[in-house]
């Protein structure tokens, strides 16, 4: 097999990108570096020789093949981080003369690199907290049509405020797809001392005209750093058709609840949409002794999980005594009985 030299050339294009890797190994013999000023354009060629044997594992096996290497550190200077999108090509040479970039060493050479990409976090429909392992375990995200969508974006790099988006389609084939930009003007901006935007959060909410369809909807959150790597989350949210309810008991936890020694008790319930809620708390005499009003879209009278946390205390200022109550969930609207359920105060 001819003997050859791989020569890397840097081109300064886009989609790839160079961050500072670890320092490499001392570099082979014959080794040497040239750099070429044309048109206002730089171009710096590395040649070094030597082999490095790579190993791929496949369906069908494992395959060894004794490739050509080379050695790379590329320091991240000033210069670099304003223009920091690059490509790499390769070309091959023997005795001076290009053997083309269409032969088999450079169609066998690669370069793998590795950055770390803009990350979305702590992703909220209202105040609820989006929890991909239960809905991966077959669970109902319920949301609102027009939710209150927000999220955290944080980059190692400054991040473009004005390449976040959420797009929305209903899972049924054939449902429209809507594309949401998050204007800065939805965003709160974290500063570094450099004065570069690190990360943000934002706060979208989804308007009627783009409102998610009834049934299950998949949802993604894409967002880009100033680098041009983006970040895709997915989510899959559903949307409750027909009218208001309850869907499901009522629970209260602890059960039976006793005001000195838990000191709270929690009503729980799933609301197929947003509504604005009284909860009543009745004695065995139908004397109502509390009264939580709550308003739509929030806790309490958010679509999906909701809990309503009661100390004991009574609207006449004291504790409530041991007793077996009834709870009632009305809709504000039209006043309809959407639930009951009971629980015991013990103490």
């Amino acid at each position: 097999m001819r003997a050859a030299l791989i020569m890397l050339t840097m081109l300064f294009l886009q989609n790839a990108v160079f961050a500072p890797p670890p320092p490499p190994a001392p570099p082979p013999p014959a080794t040497t570096t040239t750099s070429t000023t044309l048109g206002g354009t730089t171009t710096t060629s590395t040649t070094l020789g030597g082999t490095t044997t790579t190993t791929s594992t496949s369906l069908g096996g494992t395959t060894t093949t004794t490739l050509p290497y080379i050695l790379l550190n590329f320091p991240l200077t000033a210069d670099l981080a304003k223009s920091p999108v690059y490509s790499v090509g390769f070309r091959v040479y023997e005795n001076g003369q290009e053997i083309g970039p269409a032969s088999a060493e450079a169609r066998n050479l690669a370069l793998y690199f590795r950055f770390p990409l803009p990350r979305i976090t702590d992703v909220r429909f209202g105040e609820r907290l989006y929890q991909k392992g239960l809905v991966a375990r077959g669970e109902k995200f319920i949301v609102s049509d027009t939710p209150k969508i927000t999220a955290k974006v944080e980059s190692d790099y400054a991040v473009s405020a004005a390449g976040v988006s959420i797009t929305a389609q209903g899972v049924e084939s054939g449902s429209p797809k809507n594309t949401m930009n998050i204007s800065e003007a939805n965003q709160t901006a974290v500063y570094t001392a450099a004065g570069e935007v690190r990360g943000f959060s934002f706060a979208y909410d989804v308007p009627a005209e783009k409102k998610l369809v009834d049934g299950d909807n998949l949802l993604s959150i894409s967002a880009v750093d100033s680098l041009g790597a983006e970040t895709t989350e997915a989510f899959t949210v559903t949307v409750m058709g027909g009218p208001l309810q309850v869907i499901g008991p009522v629970l209260v936890f602890p059960a039976p609840f006793s005001i000195t020694k838990h000191g709270r008790a929690e009503i729980q319930y799933v609301l197929s949409r947003d509504a604005d809620l009284d909860l009543y708390i009745i004695a065995g005499t139908a004397q109502t002794i509390k009264r939580f009003s709550l308003p739509t879209g929030q806790n309490g009278g958010a679509a999906g999980y909701n809990k309503v946390v009661w100390d004991g205390m009574t609207d006449f200022g004291i504790r409530a005594g041991n007793a077996v109550y009834v709870g009632s969930i009305v809709s504000k609207a039209d006043g309809k009985l959407l639930a009951q359920f009971k629980f015991s105060v013990v103490d």
